[in-house]
């Protein structure tokens, strides 16, 4: 028998930072983070998460219910009317315990192999949920990178995802985190899979759940001030950021003012001046006739923003960036529902001034694809427009922003004036494809990029 041998054990591949306990003073500039939190809203009350567990109830009868229904229809025997399950799963910041206020509740049906996506859950189960009172602003995205139903229950938003596993009845008791969930399934289904099955490890790995908890939920509200916190846009989402907390060293100039008490939490959480840190960009326009309808529409066209931002690059040999800001804008002056989404352009950082890039056929193939939108209504429109930063609308400077001055104010909205029509040539932008500095230029004639989908065969 070998002999055994001590030796100090740590948690993960690297060394721990320090192993000094926490002095007094950390735990009073914890509590002052707490309290920072809780100000903004980031925790949700006893009443908020007592109807949250109702909703997710709630739904839980529904799904079951609509798997039993498929398998009467389909001539399975009565036991194995009996026995039909579908099992839910919650993942994201739900699941790990940091959901807010305003947050989605991400969840997954896992149902037996014999229920599909495409038919059963984006058709059967639609239109179960479109005949429920409480289901408003359904969304449904089935060829989003992860297939999706976006809607509200009761007031409270939800992304619905669906999994068919490799069994004809699934157990109560289904362990997630079990490899043989993954067997003979398609590459979408193990994409989804596996935000519920990441989430379950880390709350299994992460030495202290409060702890990880309180860093996460501080760094989901940075990320979101700072503009950086969107996996539909392809930035980092719950689960990324999660991941990154759970190997998380931390430590800039900002937290050491803090630690030195030189400064206070709320300067970490600072918003990004987007809006004064580009020269150029693309102005992303989103109509509809009415809220319902802006909301489906929007939906579709953000998840295909991310399409949009790899043309660009890739149809510039990666010389313009794009930068996507994951927060949506209202012009409240149009007498339609209207929302927008901002891009800043930039050159590649070492590229020479002066290159002209045309990115009118890239705009095309955009449209293209925003174009196969399967619910299209005629009053659904989406347009893309270039806007220098002297011509930016006045409805994205909010609280928050700093303002130049109140004559660049009545500049801007001058300058950027949409018509307030409903109709596809009123919501249409002019695109001047001269850009200064970034030069996107097509040619010196002005171009519209707009797309208005025809009609697609039911």
């Amino acid at each position: 028998m070998l002999p055994s041998v001590g030796f100090n054990k740590h948690l993960g591949v690297t060394k721990s930072i320090s192993l000094t306990g926490p002095t007094v003073t950390d735990f009073i500039r914890n509590n002052q983070l707490e309290k920072f939190l809780g100000d903004a809203g980031l925790y949700e009350t006893r009443e908020e998460a007592s109807k949250c567990q109702q909703v997710l109830s709630r739904i839980r009868e529904i799904v079951k219910y609509w798997v039993k229904q498929l398998t009467l229809l389909r001539g399975y025997t009565d036991q194995m009317v009996e026995d039909a399950n579908a099992v839910m799963f919650t993942f994201g910041s739900y699941r790990l315990g940091v959901h807010g206020t305003a947050d989605d509740i991400e969840m997954l049906c896992v149902g037996p192999s014999y229920v599909n996506r495409e038919e059963d859950f984006f058709f059967t189960l639609l239109t179960i949920l479109k005949k429920i009172e409480e289901v408003t602003e359904l969304q449904p995205l089935p060829d989003a990178h992860v297939p999706v139903l976006k809607f509200k229950f009761d007031g409270i938003p939800i992304d619905l995802l669906y999994a068919s596993v490799s069994r004809l009845v699934v157990p109560d008791d289904l362990d997630i985190s079990d490899v043989s969930v993954l067997y003979n399934v398609d590459k979408p289904t193990v994409l989804i899979l596996n935000g519920c099955r990441v989430a379950e490890q880390i709350l299994k790995l992460v030495p202290n759940i409060e702890h990880f908890r309180t860093t996460l939920r501080c760094l989901k509200y940075w990320a979101k001030k700072r503009g950086v916190y969107s996996n539909v846009t392809g930035f980092l989402g719950d689960v990324s950021w999660a991941l990154l907390v759970a190997k998380f060293h931390y430590g800039n100039k900002i937290c050491e003012e803090i630690e030195l008490s030189k400064s206070q939490w709320n300067k970490l959480f600072e918003p990004y001046m987007f809006f004064e840190s580009y020269k150029n960009y693309l102005q992303v326009d989103i109509v509809a006739a009415d809220a319902s309808d802006l909301s489906a529409w929007k939906g579709w066209v953000e998840s295909q923003l991310i399409k949009l931002i790899l043309m660009i690059e890739r149809d510039t040999n990666g010389k313009l960036q794009c930068h996507p800001y994951p927060h949506e804008y209202v012009d409240s002056s149009m007498h339609c529902s209207h929302s927008a989404f901002f891009m800043g352009l930039q050159r590649k950082e070492g590229e020479k001034k002066g290159q002209l890039f045309d990115i009118r056929g890239t705009v095309d193939e955009f449209r293209h694809s925003v174009s196969m939108y399967m619910f299209w209504k005629p009053e659904m429109n989406v347009s893309v427009s270039h806007v220098g930063r002297e011509q930016l609308p006045s409805y994205v400077f909010g609280d928050d922003c700093k303002r130049r001055s109140q004559t660049l104010r009545q500049q801007r909205e001058q300058s950027s004036h949409v018509d307030e029509g409903c109709s596809s040539e009123s919501a249409r932008r002019q695109v001047n494809n001269e850009l200064d500095e970034a030069n996107v230029q097509g040619s010196a004639e002005k171009c519209e990029y707009s797309a208005t989908p025809q009609k697609h065969d039911s």
